[in-house]
């Protein structure tokens, strides 16, 4: 017996000890002698009663190489076994909004738009993948661009989908990514058959994103427009992802923010999750080459200052890890998961999107010979990139829930798909762990983990 190589241990205080396994997404609260031992710390021993309860909680495995298989075996059931035909569809480039560091307005021709005849190319693209590996439900993202600009191919999609997957008695989830300004009671209506939730972004402070999310005529006063269709949403029973985009010219003003979701009610609802995300460098295209993004994932103050912030608001602004065949971090490496542009190009990464140097395939008709061989080359790049082929992964605590990290990030910053991002697990997860502890020590809730 041994600890498990995926253990994340973390010292929160003199008093408190947490131990995290990756490998099963759980936490437990330690002793010291615990902690020590789980450590590896030189002449730390437990009785066998403890040990064999960490044991059975993924603490303590027989032998690291047979957990290492454990793990191979669900990445790689993960990338060629998941029974799921999982598509994000760029319904158009066009959008209503003009956000300076926007990467697709700065690339992408906004007038070109998904028609009806390419959408039912696109259905029809699907159910000849679900046939084949006989799926047993259909993902559809709405993306864009702004989605609802683009509503009435929406609709010819889900209900097209929905007359399938119901006489194929299987499982239609849809999720819409918007900017929610455009969303409407009617559309919600034609929409809402299998939706899941609705993503709406904010840049912060309602005065901050008055300022970034501007529309086209430079139309200001879009906060509080997209509060309310998150309203409609709820009402709907449709769920709402906020995710709250942080720049570094607003972030220490987040709590304008969270005051605002508050009063409107969007906060604290059963229906509603929340995350953040630092502004990056995509592609290095920006429509405003001025607009300040951040280098690295985060920093220390950032977690710190939102996490009092979502606390005072009783907000749990951080969630446990989770391995990634149960929760992705990123659903692209799996095969039978692609993104289809407007034009029905298949990609493996939304950074990638329209770019014909990424291209890994086409719906309806199949792409001529030497084309169609470079475009299964940049698809399995995708899959077959795993963090099994890393020393540096197959020895890192944090393998299970990162599998080697974001591929486009670790071109961008090492110039190849075939190497490791760690930006936003290395140094981040002890901090996220730490923090969901804290909020529950300060909610009254810590009894809800399990001390060892």
């Amino acid at each position: 017996m041994e600890p498990s190589k995926f253990n994340s241990l973390i010292e929160v205080d003199d008093q408190t000890w947490l131990a995290f396994n990756h490998t099963q997404g759980r936490l437990i609260r330690t002793s010291e002698p615990v902690f020590r031992y789980l450590r590896q710390d030189p002449g730390a021993q437990l009785d066998e009663q403890t040990v064999a309860r960490l044991r059975s909680r993924g603490f303590v495995v027989e032998s690291r190489s047979k957990e290492l298989d454990y793990v191979a075996h669900h990445l790689s059931n993960f990338r060629f076994g998941r029974p799921v035909v999982n598509v994000s569809v760029v319904l158009t480039y066009a959008c209503n909004m003009r956000c300076p560091y926007c990467y697709e307005t700065a690339s992408h021709p906004p007038q070109t738009t998904l028609t009806p005849e390419m959408a039912r190319q696109l259905v029809a693209d699907i159910k000849r993948r679900v046939d084949e590996v006989g799926a047993r439900g259909v993902a559809l993202t709405l993306y864009g661009g702004e989605p609802f600009v683009n509503l009435k191919v929406a609709r010819q999609l889900v209900e097209d989908l929905r007359v399938y997957t119901t006489a194929q008695r299987i499982e239609l989830e849809t999720i819409i990514i918007s900017n929610g300004t455009l969303i409407t009671e009617e559309a919600i209506a034609d929409l809402r058959y299998g939706l899941k939730f609705v993503q709406l972004t904010l840049e912060g402070s309602p005065q901050y994103h008055d300022q970034v999310r501007v529309g086209p005529d430079n139309t200001k006063g879009t906060f509080y427009r997209i509060l309310e269709s998150a309203k409609m949403l709820l009402k709907a029973g449709i769920g709402v992802q906020w995710r709250i985009q942080i720049s570094p010219a607003d972030w220490r003003s987040i709590g304008d923010c969270f005051e605002a979701l508050s009063a409107a009610g969007v906060l604290r609802h059963p229906n509603v999750r929340l995350y953040f995300f630092p502004i990056l460098d995509i592609q290095s295209v920006c429509s405003a080459k001025s607009f300040a993004c951040y280098e690295e994932y985060f920093s220390p103050d950032m977690l710190e200052h939102f996490w009092k912030i979502a606390t005072a608001y009783q907000t749990n602004l951080f969630r446990l890890p989770k391995p990634v065949w149960e929760s992705p971090y990123c659903s692209f490496v799996n095969m039978n998961t692609w993104v289809v542009d407007p034009s029905g190009r298949k990609f493996k990464c939304v950074a990638e999107i329209g770019h014909d140097d990424a291209v890994c395939g086409t719906i309806g008709e199949p792409l001529p010979g030497p084309e169609r061989t470079r475009a299964r080359s940049r698809e399995l790049r995708v899959i077959n990139r795993t963090a099994m082929d890393y020393a540096e992964c197959r020895d890192c605590e944090y393998m299970p829930s990162c599998d080697s990290g974001c591929g486009f990030r670790a071109a961008a910053i090492k110039g190849t798909w075939d190497t490791n991002s760690c930006e936003m697990h290395k140094g981040v997860v002890p901090h996220q762990i730490a923090y969901y502890y804290k909020y529950l020590q300060q909610a009254g809730e810590a009894s809800r983990i399990e001390v060892v």
